[in-house]
């Protein structure tokens, strides 16, 4: 016991490094998270993550003022993380994209992403949270299939008909498609080659 404490006192010899590790960690943890405190905790999320963000910043400026180059590390940790999310968030080492559509209603957007690797991704944004949900698909003709889970209800049917520059998923008796609000995606990009 006595050596981790030693340990501990000399991994952390000054109290600008050890308040900058306490912060920065918390600030990762914060960012780390965001999707999953935003729907549990909606706009405090937000703030939980800017405070010890802005903590963070004022101690490692306080310990450059006070010369002490030990904080300069743990920052670049903590910037080094958060670009690394970035990068592998970002359309970096993504698969191409080939098609995107939107479904807009009254409060929510739905955004469907389909790539050249056939993965899907959509996302479900509301004033109160986000949900994403990724997945493999199958094209048949003019038709988009998720065998994987593709939605958190059967809003959203597994198969899809591209007709156009829309995709619908409702179809009355006589299998025409329903085109009221909110009933089908609108396409903003498309280079598939079997869509009618």
């Amino acid at each position: 016991m006595r050596e981790l404490a030693a340990i501990q006192m000399t991994a952390f010899k000054s109290k600008f490094q050890k308040r900058t590790v306490i912060f920065g960690l918390l600030f990762l943890l914060t960012y780390l998270f965001q999707d999953f405190l935003w729907e549990q905790m909606w706009i405090w999320s937000f703030l939980l993550m800017v405070l010890p963000g802005l903590v963070l910043i004022i101690i490692f400026v306080a310990g450059l003022i006070k010369k002490d180059k030990k904080v300069i590390p743990v920052f670049i940790g903590v910037v080094v993380v958060i670009t690394s999310a970035e990068v592998l968030k970002s359309e970096t080492f993504k698969s191409e994209k080939i098609l995107e559509a939107s479904l807009y209603d009254d409060l929510s957007v739905i955004n469907l992403t389909l790539r050249k690797n056939n993965t899907f991704e959509i996302n479900s944004a509301t004033m109160f949270g986000n949900q994403n949900f990724n997945g493999k698909y199958k094209l048949a003709n003019d038709k988009i299939i998720f065998p994987d889970k593709h939605y958190n209800n059967n809003f959203i049917p597994d198969t899809l008909t591209i007709i156009k520059d829309k995709i619908f998923f409702k179809f009355d008796k006589d299998n025409k498609s329903i085109t009221e609000f909110a009933t089908c995606f609108k396409v903003t990009k498309n280079k598939l080659q079997n869509s009618r």
